[in-house]
């Protein structure tokens, strides 16, 4: 147990503004925040002299902004069990990136799931795809392609495999969501529904395939 380990920490700055108009047929919210994360547990280079080259200790930062809207509209207003229409939406973005860390893998295989500096903190990374090829025994072989456009046969695990040959393919959290819920009453009765959209982030094709 390493008990100088603490926990990590955010400062946070919000401003919203709550509006209601139309005798309240017509209110919501909107919100604007900043976050700024300090001492993430990150793999950190330390004195070799301990023990170790590198640890997960507290060392890394990271900023975390967005902006949140809530409408909620009577379209309809019911009276003595007529018909009443409303409809509740929201929509969010959200932007992080880390902005501090002191440890660059030298081994491009372990870039593919470490922190990058710049880049959001739940990033997707991969290796340039070069197709295939036929070695002199007749065998076909997976090509990979270098940062500088030379093609390879070897392993991504071989030293070939460099941390500039890593791809960012971009962040696996949504920047942007949005949810619509339109409800319809009648003497009593509701009925609603809820769509729900996410946007702006990667996925892997396929994923569970490849790792079976």
């Amino acid at each position: 147990p390493n008990d100088q380990l603490r926990w990590e920490k955010t400062a946070s700055w919000n401003i919203g503004v709550d509006y209601s108009i139309f005798n309240s047929r017509l209110n919501g919210s909107i919100d604007w925040y900043y976050k700024r994360s300090s001492d993430l547990l990150t793999l950190t280079d330390i004195d070799p002299t301990r023990g170790w080259v590198s640890l997960n200790i507290n060392n890394g930062k990271a900023v975390n902004k967005g902006l949140e809207l809530q409408l909620d509209a009577i379209l309809m207003q019911p009276k003595s069990n007529c018909l009443g229409i409303s409809v509740l939406a929201g929509f969010a973005y959200n932007e992080n990136k880390v902005v501090a860390i002191d440890h660059i893998d030298d081994a491009g295989y372990s870039n593919l799931t470490t922190l990058h500096k710049g880049h959001p903190v739940n990033s997707l990374y991969s290796v340039a795809y070069g197709g295939l090829t036929t070695d002199e025994n007749g065998d076909q072989q997976v090509q990979w392609k270098k940062a500088d456009g030379t093609l390879r046969t070897t392993s991504i695990y071989d030293n070939e495999f460099e941390p500039a040959d890593v791809i960012f393919s971009g962040a696996l959290d949504p920047k942007y969501t949005f949810s619509l819920t339109p409800q319809i009453t009648y003497k009593g009765f509701s009925l609603s529904a809820m769509l729900s959209y996410y946007g702006g982030h990667f996925m892997r094709a396929n994923a569970e395939e490849w790792s079976h």
